[in-house]
């Protein structure tokens, strides 16, 4: 995929309103990062300009050392193909069936039998405990086994980068301890990497994140080699950054 994602000077406006400004963060490739924020701070925004969603109005994003702008489409495809991404209000397709929702991407990018597609949908369902909801639409879904499906569908094409945009918000502790146990195994693997908007301590504690705070165009880093990296250290840090 990549060895190192870099923001330099990267800002975002959408018309004469300057959501992002002078961006700097460099994450290199196998780290966990999560990026805290108040809310409307543009953390959403950061992370789809991040995963190649979204193009900055200022500033350059490279992924080594290549700038994204300078990307041809051809490329830009191939690395869509290595990255997953979960919005936070989950974007599965209304009219697919869940099982349709995760084949999607397996069937636009891989030349795979049906039998391969079957497979490997069916296990990633299975590690989420919605099997026997494959064939539910979205609306049918509790609002837990839709931000499950939505995590399973970034995870499908097995991704060298992972994007979540708040994976446990509001969710009860046990389907929380489901989705961070999956991001663990996925995490666990050489060179994968994840980015993650979050406020979710357990989620920074058990993944052992890099936190990055969005304040006000800066961004300030949680220090884990001076810091106690416990649930209640990170929540004093949220508190006197947020």
């Amino acid at each position: 995929m990549f060895n190192k994602l870099t923001l330099s000077h990267v800002g975002y406006a959408l018309g004469a309103t300057q959501i992002l400004s002078d961006i700097n963060i460099t994450i290199e490739q196998g780290q966990r990062v999560v990026i805290a924020g108040k809310s409307g701070c543009g953390k959403s925004t950061l992370l789809e300009l991040c995963a190649g969603i979204r193009q900055p109005t200022s500033g350059v994003l490279f992924y080594d050392s290549t700038s994204l702008a300078d990307i041809s489409y051809k490329q830009l495809l191939a690395l869509r193909s290595r990255v997953g991404f979960a919005f936070q209000q989950h974007a599965l397709i209304h009219n697919y069936p869940l099982f349709d929702n995760l084949a999607l991407p397996l069937r636009y990018h891989l030349h795979i039998s049906d039998h391969e597609i079957d497979q490997r949908v069916c296990e990633m369902l299975s590690r989420f405990n919605l099997l026997d909801q494959k064939y539910k639409l979205p609306e049918a879904l509790a609002v837990g086994q839709a931000r499950c499906a939505s995590v399973a569908r970034a995870l499908i094409m097995d991704p060298s980068v992972l994007f979540l945009d708040e994976p446990t918000s509001s969710l009860d502790p046990i389907t929380t301890a489901l989705i961070v146990g999956n991001l663990q195994a996925f995490s666990k693997q050489e060179n994968k990497t994840l980015i993650i908007v979050s406020h979710n301590t357990f989620l920074m504690k058990e993944l052992n994140c890099i936190i990055k705070i969005l304040s006000n165009g800066t961004v300030h880093d949680f220090d884990p080699l001076t810091t106690q990296r416990d649930s209640q250290s990170i929540d004093s840090f949220l508190l006197d950054h947020l």
